[in-house]
């Protein structure tokens, strides 16, 4: 497990220096845009989650277990959001109870954040039912658990970051002033995040004894 923390380590290192020397060279506007939503960081997030997804389909299409649908719903969510599919497909959240009571939401639009939300709610109680398991492997040092805990880990550092402001209202001034730190930290871990998984689902087919190439 140290080689395996060790080259964590590592890569948040470089994904972050990455990040500062770009803020070195580029212009405040450039190094504004390459973190935007639609900017380069977020766009590689998408692209290393949907690569996460091919290979936990890929692994759903040899083991077809409900832990495996589960690992491959959510990355394929997880790179919808990030490609701000949920705003090019319904104009409201479709978390918000609102949106399904509404009349002036579109059938199409009700029927997507179902089924959205039906593929979420199931993986999640998926992953709950192997909480349990989860944890037993963590103790056990097992490379795919600790893979999760820290792709998890690193995803919720960074929508902690991106929610800073909501939850410490007396911060935003701090916030504001350090825009560039926090948006380089929040996209980081996300990244950082989105390329651990994709490493567990590779490491995951080599478990499963799949012989692939990627």
């Amino acid at each position: 497990m140290i080689k395996y923390f060790s080259i964590y380590t590592v890569f948040v290192f470089l994904t972050f220096s990455l990040l500062a020397i770009s803020g070195q060279f580029l212009s405040s506007e450039a190094f504004a845009v390459s973190l935007s939503e639609e900017g380069l960081w977020e766009r590689l997030s998408a692209i290393i989650f949907v690569l996460g997804a091919c290979l936990a389909g890929y692994g759903l299409y040899h083991h077809r277990t409900k832990l495996q649908f589960a690992f491959m719903s959510l990355m394929a969510l997880a790179s919808l959001r990030e490609m701000d599919m949920h705003k090019e497909w319904t104009t409201d959240s479709i978390l918000k109870s609102r949106f399904y009571l509404s009349d002036v939401t579109p059938i199409s639009e009700k029927m997507i954040g179902l089924v959205v939300i039906f593929f979420l709610m199931f993986s999640i109680y998926i992953l709950i039912l192997n909480v349990k398991k989860w944890m037993k492997l963590l103790l056990l040092q097992d490379v795919i658990a600790w893979g999760v805990f820290l792709g998890l880990g690193s995803i919720v550092a960074g929508k902690f970051l991106d929610s800073f402001s909501r939850l410490f209202p007396f911060m935003v001034d701090f916030k504001k002033e350090n825009r560039f730190v926090f948006l380089s930290m929040e996209e980081g871990f996300e990244f950082i995040g989105a390329s651990v998984f994709l490493v567990t689902a590779y490491l995951l087919l080599r478990q499963l004894k799949y012989k692939i190439n990627v």
